[in-house]
């Protein structure tokens, strides 16, 4: 730091003080993490990852913006991120019946008794199922309708004119909003106001995801975060001794009897969505 920058934050906060106290905490300079929304009462949802909440601004997920997850291709990453985030939202009522948790174009049907696992009720759940401009058309009725308890969107296609009329809109937005694209997008500029870049942390095992956060209100942030998610169902199960072994046995081969084996790979297809859900098609729409 030179003598004209000393000289400049001096004089700044020389002119902070002079500010009537209502007036400077307010203001929200680029160098602090921002503790919420501008106005101060925009509402944050724990992310249920303390490491994570410590470098969001306000503390958690947040309502009023748009928060753009970018990950690998085909690696299907986000519900082990959010799942943790959208159980604090049912028990604090974010997501409750009226105000449901709504999925826009997900690549697989969604994975309903998971969801159930986690404390959500399969009627509070809409899967919008579309592509393209009605799919992006659909994202915005939803986030101006209101009426959300939580918004997952999957927009690979998204332009970054898109997002940023997402963005417009989704400052009236009380529910948090997710958009998903591919990790090639994060070179394009985007309107979103934060970015995070969901990968695998291979050297940390299998429970691991890596977090690095692209975008935020606050200073930059450059050391990717190790968050250790176990898909659900598994957190118990991988404490078990023998699974424990398996786990550490090398990729591909596991342990039977004292000697050890290729594991053999089941391509399983996705569950149908049982009749109690609510899945809108927009393909049959005219």
């Amino acid at each position: 730091m030179n003598a004209f920058t000393t000289i400049q934050r001096t004089l700044v906060q020389q002119a902070l003080t002079q500010l009537p106290h209502e007036v400077a905490s307010a203001l929200w300079r680029g160098d602090q993490l921002q503790a919420g929304h501008a106005a101060g009462s925009a509402v944050v949802c724990s992310s249920g990852f303390a490491a994570l909440d410590a470098e969001l601004p306000g503390g958690g997920w947040p309502t009023r913006v748009v928060t753009e997850i970018l990950q690998p291709h085909d690696s299907w990453l986000e519900w082990r991120l959010l799942l943790p985030a959208l159980q604090r939202c049912v028990a604090h009522h974010q997501i409750r019946r009226g105000r449901p948790l709504i999925l826009l174009g997900p690549p697989w049907p969604p994975h309903l008794p998971g969801l159930v696992q986690a404390g959500l009720d399969a009627r509070d759940v809409i899967w919008v199922r579309s592509q393209g401009p009605r799919l992006l058309w659909a994202a915005e009725q939803v986030i101006k309708a209101e009426g959300a308890g939580a918004v997952l969107a999957w927009l690979p296609h998204a332009r970054p004119d898109h997002l940023r009329r997402l963005q417009t809109m989704a400052q009236a937005c009380s529910a948090p909003v997710f958009v998903f694209r591919p990790a090639s997008a994060q070179a394009e500029s985007s309107a979103a106001p934060l970015r995070v870049l969901l990968s695998l942390g291979q050297a940390a095992g299998p429970a691991a995801l890596q977090v690095q956060i692209l975008k935020r209100r606050g200073p930059t942030h450059a050391e990717p975060l190790a968050l250790t998610a176990w898909p659900l169902g598994l957190a118990d199960l991988v404490r078990l001794p023998s699974v424990s072994a398996e786990l550490a046995a090398p990729d591909g081969v596991a342990s039977v009897g004292g000697s050890r084996r290729p594991v053999e790979k089941v391509s399983a297809q996705p569950p149908a969505v049982p009749a109690h859900a609510v899945a809108v098609d927009l393909s049959m729409v005219s």
